[in-house]
C-alpha cells in the first residue's frame, strides 16, 4: 500500500505536502508553530497545506477512502495534546482561504487558520473589531467551533453566535455552506460542536462597529487585597445598575517562577469597557482596589488583545481544565487556593506559570441567541462562573503528575460547588481538560441533536474516528 506521503503527493502539487526527511525544515517550522510544545512530540507522516476549499475537500475525501487518520490545526492553541495533531497526515489551515474579504455591509469572510490579531488589524482600518478571542496566539478555526469568549461577548454573545455562515468540507469531499437558510441544523451544530462534523474551510463572521475604541487593561491588584478582590466580582456580577452591558472582567490568580514562586498569589483583573470612557461607573469596584501596577488606558481592541498575549510563550508544556458555578462568594475566594494547596502538594519542578482564571458570564451574554447553538446554559439560571486553571511547566515526565493534580482540584472544587448548591454541569470547550466530555454537558436534548446532525453529514463517522480532537462519543 502506498505510503501516506505518496498518497498525498500524487494526488496533489508537491509544494502542499511537507515530509519529515525530504522537507526538514518546513516540516520542522510547522511543529514548532504548536503552543503546547507537547504537541511537536507527534510526527505525522505528511503535513498537508491546502490553499482552496477544493483542496481541503479532497484531502478528507482521500483520508476517509484510505482510512487515515488526521489532525487539523488552525492556530494550534489547543492545549491538549494530540488534539489538534495527528501521527497520519496533519492539515494545517494557515493558507487556507487566508485573504480576508468582504462579500456584503458588515460581514467578513476568513479562513479558519487566519489569527485573531490579523483579523482585528484589518478592521480596526475602519473603526471596526469582531467578536472573537482575548488572544492574539489563536486562529478562527478552533476558537469560533469550541464556542469562543469574547471581551464582546456581553453585548454579542458567544464568538460562534456571530458566524452568519460557514463553508464546511464535508467527509464525502462536498463543501456546503451552513447557514439560516440551507443546513440550518449542520449551521446550529458547528457553533460549538467542534471538528465532528466537517472541515470549516471558511468563516462569514459578523463586523462590530467600535469607532471610538475601548478602555480598559490590566489591574495588578496588592496580593493582601485578593479576597476583597474576589468577593468583589460576585457583588459585581449580581449588581444589576452595575452590570453595564460594556463591561467584562476577568479575575486571574497567577504563581509560578515567573510571578515569585509558589508560595503566594499575585492578583490580577482584566477591565474592559467596550468605550471609551476613562474609568466607567460600571467599573468602580474594581478601579478602587489597592493596586500595585496597571495599564488602564483609552486604546483600541486590538492594542488590548496584544497586551494580554504578551506573555505567551511556545517552549512550554501547559494543561487546562475548567468547570462551572454559579456565582458565589465562597467559590470565588476558595477556589484558587484548593488548586494552588493541590498543585503545591504534587512537587512538580519548574512551574514556571500557573494560574487560576474566574470569568464572569452574565445572563444577557446566553439571552443573545439562546437555543440558537447546541451549548444549552440557560440565561435564567445566570450569572456564572467558568473557572480555568491552566499549569505551564518544562519537563514531560511530570505531565501525569501535573494531570493528575489538576484533575483532584477540579474534584475539589466541584465538591465544594455541590455541597454549597452552586454547582453547574457545565463545561467551556475551549478551556477543556483531555479527559473531560463537553458535549454530555449541554443537556440531553442538544446531545441528541448533536448525534442526529453527525449521523446526517458523515454517517460513517469519519470526523469521530479518524480526526483528532473532542469526539461525540
Amino acid at each position: 500500500m502506498p505510503t501516506i506521503y505518496k498518497l498525498f503527493t500524487d494526488a496533489f502539487e508537491k509544494s502542499l505536502v511537507l515530509h519529515r526527511e525530504i522537507d526538514a525544515e518546513e516540516y520542522s517550522k510547522e511543529l514548532a508553530t504548536y503552543w503546547n510544545v507537547g504537541n511537536q512530540d507527534i510526527k505525522p507522516q505528511a503535513i498537508f497545506r491546502p490553499k482552496t476549499s477544493a483542496d481541503a475537500a479532497k484531502a478528507v475525501k482521500l483520508c476517509a477512502d484510505n482510512n487515515i487518520p488526521f489532525g487539523i490545526r488552525s492556530g494550534g492553541a489547543m492545549p491538549n495534546i494530540g488534539f489538534n495533531n495527528s501521527a497520519g497526515v496533519l492539515i494545517v489551515t494557515r493558507h487556507l482561504n487566508a485573504e480576508i474579504t468582504f462579500p456584503r455591509e458588515g460581514v467578513c469572510s476568513v479562513g479558519p487558520g487566519v489569527r485573531w490579531e490579523t483579523v482585528y488589524q484589518k478592521l480596526l482600518e475602519n473603526g471596526n473589531t469582531a467578536v472573537g478571542t482575548r488572544s492574539t496566539v489563536m486562529a478562527l478555526g478552533g476558537s469560533i467551533l469550541g464556542g469562543g469568549l469574547s471581551h464582546l461577548s456581553s453585548q454579542h454573545g458567544w464568538a460562534a453566535d456571530n458566524v452568519v455562515n460557514f463553508e464546511v468540507a464535508l467527509a464525502g469531499g462536498e463543501v456546503v455552506d451552513a447557514n439560516d437558510d440551507v443546513n440550518q441544523d449542520l449551521f446550529w451544530a458547528l457553533k460549538g460542536g467542534s471538528n465532528n462534523f466537517g472541515l470549516v474551510t471558511r468563516f462569514d463572521i459578523k463586523i462590530i462597529p467600535q469607532p471610538d475604541g475601548i478602555w480598559g487593561g490590566l489591574l495588578t491588584v496588592n496580593p493582601a487585597n485578593i479576597t476583597e478582590l474576589l468577593e468583589a466580582l460576585y457583588d459585581w456580577q449580581l449588581n444589576e445598575e452595575l452590570n453595564d452591558p460594556l463591561a467584562a472582567v476577568e479575575c486571574i490568580a497567577f504563581r509560578g517562577t515567573a510571578y515569585g514562586g509558589m508560595n503566594s498569589s499575585i492578583p490580577v483583573v482584566l477591565l474592559y469597557y467596550g468605550g471609551p470612557t476613562p474609568y466607567p461607573a460600571a467599573l468602580k469596584r474594581f478601579t478602587d482596589l489597592p493596586s500595585i501596577a496597571n495599564t488602564l488606558r483609552s486604546t483600541t481592541h486590538l492594542d488590548l488583545i496584544r497586551e494580554l498575549s504578551e506573555g505567551v510563550t511556545k517552549d512550554k508544556r501547559h494543561i487546562f481544565y475548567t468547570g462551572t458555578f454559579k456565582a458565589s462568594k465562597e467559590l470565588n475566594v476558595a477556589s484558587p487556593d484548593i488548586f494552588f494547596d493541590t498543585l503545591n502538594a504534587a512537587n512538580i519542578p519548574e512551574i514556571s506559570l500557573c494560574a487560576f482564571t474566574l470569568q464572569a458570564i452574565p445572563p444577557k451574554m446566553l439571552a443573545v441567541a439562546e437555543g440558537k447553538n447546541p451549548m444549552g446554559l440557560p440565561s435564567s439560571e445566570a450569572p456564572y462562573i467558568f473557572w480555568n486553571m491552566a499549569i505551564e511547566y518544562m519537563d514531560g515526565g511530570y505531565d501525569q503528575a501535573a494531570t493528575d493534580a489538576a484533575r483532584t482540584a477540579k474534584y475539589k472544587i466541584e465538591n465544594m460547588a455541590k455541597n454549597l448548591g452552586k454547582h453547574v454541569d457545565f463545561l467551556f470547550l475551549n478551556d477543556a481538560g483531555p479527559d473531560q466530555n463537553p458535549f454530555k454537558t449541554w443537556g440531553e436534548e442538544n446531545y441528541q441533536k448533536l448525534l442526529k446532525v453527525r449521523e446526517t453529514v458523515d454517517s460513517e463517522k469519519v470526523f469521530t474516528r479518524l480526526c483528532q480532537g473532542f469526539k461525540l462519543d
